[in-house]
């Protein structure tokens, strides 16, 4: 019989690793184990209304800490990063239809420990009708709303 119950033996080790290799810091040991590995998300959006629209996206990190230790893995080449910070749209979506992916995940590259953090897709859509493009109906919009504030 032994003088150990396996399972007290393999607590014990487990603390022991704990202990030696991350300070005793569970939130150090979540955070090796997800160090370069891919946290998978895939993100698409449908449009739901009944005209044919163009969509934007932007991602929003709750934290300065968790932008700089993430990397994005982005999706389609139909989606283009604009100097303002979305990701357009090149296609019209119609109705039911859906985008393709923007975004399939992320890793996390920082040495940094981060305890958790939100990233926010935050998105917008606009009539396609009488616009050329993506860029163009999300610029008319903004005039628009420019002009109704003044």
């Amino acid at each position: 019989r032994p003088l150990v119950k396996q399972e007290e033996y393999q607590q014990q080790e487990s603390r022991s690793v704990l202990e030696k290799l991350y300070g005793n810091s569970l939130k150090r040991f979540v955070n090796a184990l997800y160090q370069g590995e891919k946290i998978k998300k895939e993100v698409t959006f449908t449009n739901t209304g009944r005209g044919p629209m163009y969509v934007r996206a932007c991602c929003l990190f709750s934290s300065k800490e968790a932008e700089e230790g993430a990397r994005l893995l982005m999706g389609s080449s139909r989606w283009e990063l604009a100097e303002d910070g979305y990701y357009y749209y090149t296609d019209i979506v119609n109705p039911k239809e859906r985008t393709e992916v923007l975004l399939y995940g992320l890793t996390w590259e920082s040495e940094e420990e981060i305890t958790d953090f939100d990233l926010t897709v935050y998105t917008e859509s606009v009539q396609a009708a009488g616009h050329e493009n993506s860029r163009e109906a999300f610029a008319h919009l903004m005039e628009r709303e420019e002009g109704q504030e003044k």
